[in-house]
């Protein structure tokens, strides 16, 4: 009999997809899809003369179970065009395989290629920072990316689909904070800033208050992607160190009010205290004026006694 082998009789066949993104001004640039490998096997028999022992030859290729090299849709990718779109099933006849084993077969590698179709406006702000508004080809706003003038970056990403927004902030040097999902109608506060969705008829306000101020930027980003600013200064917008100071300064107003309190409370006890040494003079002179009353009584009586003693003795 020949030496035949596994490597005779069996073939595998590979391929890999692999997905690459133009390069593009989009400030959000996704990553790539993962690589995709699909694997499928082929098998066949040999011919051997029985009683030579003479190889004739080979069967045809087939595959050995199932085609595993399928076809693959190309993952959606937001304001992105793939190409091609669907990546198609490989079937291989079995000269294919031949030629995939003399290796004079074309690869059976496939690239798909993303290509931005967005549109990204990127504007100076009032405030010193700047805001890059993205679009996809219909027109609606899918991210908003903010620098602060401070240096902290704020970005917000759109599901058009739902309306809930992802917000992820970037300190000023520093790595970025958690992401954090809001709805539409609610507010979140990450780092120095809180963003507001605005949806469906909007999109977000965002309120930026640097460390150790008392000053809060606002950027409003409406439907169409127009912005508009504005500045507040108030203690609504005052950082915990600051409000120590307020803190100090209610103190600082309570002991003042306590010092105009004390005059008067000094004025209240003279006027008792005056009051009550008035007292005992009123009462001397009551019992003054009684006295003579008295007296004046006593002498009423006495002299009416006389009188009744008189008339009693003339009679």
């Amino acid at each position: 009999m020949p030496t035949i082998t596994e490597a005779d009789l069996t073939q595998k066949v590979s391929r890999t997809i692999t997905y690459k993104i133009n390069a593009s001004n989009d400030p959000n640039k996704p990553a790539a899809p993962t690589i995709v490998t699909q694997t499928t096997e082929y098998k066949r028999s040999a011919l051997v003369d029985v009683k030579t022992g003479e190889l004739l030859g080979y069967t045809a290729w087939v595959i050995d179970g199932s085609n595993k090299l399928v076809a693959v849709t190309s993952p959606k990718l937001e304001n992105y065009q793939a190409n091609p779109i669907n990546v198609e099933a490989v079937n291989l006849t079995s000269s294919d395989v031949d030629a995939i084993r003399a290796g004079t077969y074309d690869s059976l590698d496939q690239t798909v290629v993303y290509t931005f179709v967005g549109k990204v406006t990127t504007t100076k702000d009032p405030d010193g920072g700047t805001t890059t508004i993205t679009k996809n080809p219909d027109g609606e706003v899918t991210d908003v990316n903010k620098t602060w003038p401070d240096g902290d970056k704020t970005h917000v990403h759109v599901d058009v689909d739902t309306g809930n927004e992802t917000v992820t902030e970037t300190p000023n040097g520093k790595n970025p904070l958690p992401t954090v999902t809001v709805k539409p109608g609610e507010s979140v506060s990450v780092g120095n800033t809180t963003a507001h969705n605005t949806e469906p008829d909007g999109v977000v306000t965002l309120t930026h208050t640097p460390e150790n101020s008392n000053e809060s930027f606002v950027t409003v980003v409406n439907k169409d992607g127009s912005l508009t600013y504005s500045k507040s200064v108030g203690t609504d917008f005052v950082k915990p160190e600051v409000s120590e100071q307020k803190t100090s300064q209610t103190r600082f107003n309570v002991s003042s009010k306590l010092s105009t309190v004390k005059p008067s409370q000094q004025k209240l006890s003279a006027t008792k205290k005056a009051n009550k040494q008035k007292l005992p003079q009123t009462d001397e002179q009551t019992n003054q004026t009684g006295a003579v009353i008295g007296l004046s009584l006593l002498g009423m009586i006495l002299s009416w006694v006389g009188l009744k003693r008189r008339k009693h003795g003339e009679n």
